[in-house]
């Protein structure tokens, strides 16, 4: 016989169990009738259980229903004491506690319960010793080290399957919680994914230290990828504290990344060699330029020069006695750049002066980027210039001068 066919079987006799103490119920309740008529007092009656005639065959199923017969007559004493002698048993929604020494000296206890407040915040607990001060759960599990050490374990053989899977529907719950002075969620994979969370509208995966260890640790063997983030807004969030990480009182160790927070802007910081508090780089944030991004070939940009590409802005030569020339770049680097390296020239100069690259978001601040002392001068030079938002930046020249100018660039940042 299968395990499931024991399943079964059992099933069928605890049903007909059910049905035998239902008619024992019935035929032991008294008649109904007038009421006795008192007598003068005297010895009390001597109850004698009446007589339960039981066949016994010799199989497992009579053996059962004989025995819950025979433990209901013992019990009971009289007939009419049967019904409210009846064996404890927990009613629907009630709590149902079961528990044996099994494993040493600790009591591993199965708790089933209804989830009403101030009860037992659980629907589903096992343990080895109890559950009080757990937080709210659908299923929980405690190992103490006496003789259990893991709360939940799941595994799973199927390359598609979950050892585990927590499904969290609002956005203050958690599809799977872990707590534990060690490891609160640990997932393991010889070839697949060892946690995995997945959210439609909160947190898939949360992970929270209140101690000096970290909240997430992920590793893989050498073939592997730690840790994998996917997400159509983001796929990685920080979120940062005001400390500066170069004046922590804490050790940092080599390979930390921390997020500084000012208001609404954020600095990246990376901790390049381990310390108190260990020396860090900035990395990214809003007063810092970004990247450097190295364009395949040079690209031109403007010519002030008649007949030359590319054919925008103005087609005169640069004087200090007009505004600021607004060069746009917006064609040749992606919107989010902060900066562009460029090649600047002048040709066709007049007598001395000079030419500056500056934003376009403000004033000349009193600086050039070229310089020449002489007419019909072609000088070059290399500078990097700061853009708008809107991916612009200013040419000013030297009052009383004048020159073509003609501009490539080089790179950008950002």
């Amino acid at each position: 016989m299968t395990h499931d066919d024991e399943i079964h079987a059992l099933r069928q006799e605890l049903a007909e169990l059910r049905s035998e103490v239902a008619e024992l119920r019935h035929t032991s309740r008294p008649a109904t009738g007038p009421a006795p008529v008192a007598t003068a007092p005297g010895p009390a009656p001597v109850a004698t259980a009446p007589a339960v005639s039981v066949d016994v065959p010799n199989d497992r199923r009579a053996f059962l229903r004989g025995g819950a017969l025979a433990a209901g007559v013992l019990a009971a004493g009289t007939a009419t004491s049967v019904v409210a002698a009846m064996p404890a048993a927990a009613a629907d929604n009630d709590t149902l506690l079961i528990g044996n020494l099994n494993q040493g000296a600790s009591q591993t206890t199965l708790v089933v319960d209804n989830g009403v407040p101030g009860v037992i915040p659980f629907g589903f607990g096992v343990t080895d010793t109890d559950l009080s001060g757990f937080p709210s759960a659908a299923l929980a599990g405690r190992g103490t080290g006496d003789s259990v050490h893991n709360g939940v374990l799941g595994v799973s053989s199927v390359s598609e399957g979950a050892g585990l899977l927590g499904i969290g529907q609002t956005a203050d719950a958690w599809g799977v919680l872990g707590t534990s002075p060690g490891i609160g969620v640990q997932g393991e994979s010889t070839d697949g994914i060892g946690v995995r969370g997945f959210s439609n509208s909160f947190v898939g995966v949360r992970a929270l230290s209140n101690g000096a260890g970290p909240g997430l640790h992920a590793s893989a063997g050498a073939s592997g990828i730690g840790v994998r983030a996917e997400g159509g807004r983001a796929a990685l969030y920080l979120v940062g504290s005001p400390e500066t990480p170069n004046s922590s009182p804490h050790v940092h160790t080599a390979g930390e990344i921390a997020a500084q927070t000012d208001g609404d802007d954020v600095t990246f910081w990376g901790c390049v060699q381990t310390g108190v508090p260990g020396t860090w780089r900035e990395l990214a944030g809003p007063t810092s330029a970004g990247s450097f991004h190295l364009l395949p070939t040079q690209q031109r940009i403007y010519d002030s020069r008649a007949g030359n590409a590319p054919a925008t802005g103005p087609k005169t030569p640069l004087t200090g006695a007009g505004s600021p020339r607004i060069i746009d770049a917006s064609g040749f680097v992606p919107l989010g750049s902060t900066a562009v390296m460029v090649n600047l020239t002048v040709v066709n100069t007049s007598g001395g002066g000079f030419v500056a690259l500056h934003s376009s978001d403000a004033p000349w601040p009193g600086t050039s980027s070229v310089n020449w002392t002489a007419a019909g001068t072609v000088i070059a030079n290399g500078t990097v210039v700061k853009l708008s938002t809107s991916l612009r930046f200013a040419a000013t020249c030297a009052a009383g001068a004048s020159t073509d100018l003609i501009i490539d660039v080089i790179g950008y940042y950002g």
